[in-house]
């Protein structure tokens, strides 16, 4: 609890200038960071083991990228730049899934706005960033071969992930679903 206080004081004790880059993208990252790890200690008070375990897969993520742009300032310019890939894919759902509930996505995502976007991302020769290149550039790929990658089948629902949901007697055999 002390460190969870710690976290949640910290936070508010960021001093970051609107106009540089570097300090407002560290800021961004150091708070998600923070928030994170205030998830964990709350939802993990409350049993919630599983839940907590998906936010710590975040946390790393979040780690490798705050990680490089201590280190890079150049690196945040091309991280948010990234995120145009990200967006290409997300303008292109409608044409993969007719759900009525992409409708709204399909008039705004037009071939001329879909055009914009692609061309951006090939003339500005725009990446897609891959985790575990994020964290090998990081300098912390043990973390993402070890911690990360066990934390992954929690994260995505794996069979292994759901025996925490299962208490058993000594012959184990299932007493009981737990529930938290």
């Amino acid at each position: 609890f002390e460190l969870n206080t710690l976290a949640h004081v910290s936070k508010y004790d960021l001093q970051i200038h609107n106009q540089e880059a570097q300090e407002m993208m560290l800021g961004c990252l150091m708070i998600r960071l923070l928030n994170n790890f205030q998830g964990i200690v709350i939802l993990s008070n409350y049993g919630l083991v599983v839940e907590a375990k998906i936010l710590l897969r975040s946390m790393l993520e979040t780690l490798f990228i705050l990680k490089i742009c201590c280190e890079d300032k150049d690196f945040i310019d091309k991280y948010i730049k990234s995120d145009q890939v990200y967006r290409y894919k997300l303008l292109n759902i409608p044409r993969n899934n007719p759900d009525h509930i992409f409708d709204a996505l399909r008039e705004y995502a037009t071939e001329d706005i879909k055009k914009q976007v692609k061309d951006n991302i090939k003339v500005n020769n725009i990446e897609e960033f891959e985790i575990y290149e994020l964290a090998g550039k990081a300098g912390l790929k043990s973390h993402y071969d070890s911690a990360y990658r066990l934390l992954c089948n929690t994260s995505h629902s794996g069979v292994r992930s759901l025996e925490e949901y299962l208490v058993l007697d000594e012959r184990s055999e299932v007493r009981i679903l737990n529930s938290g």
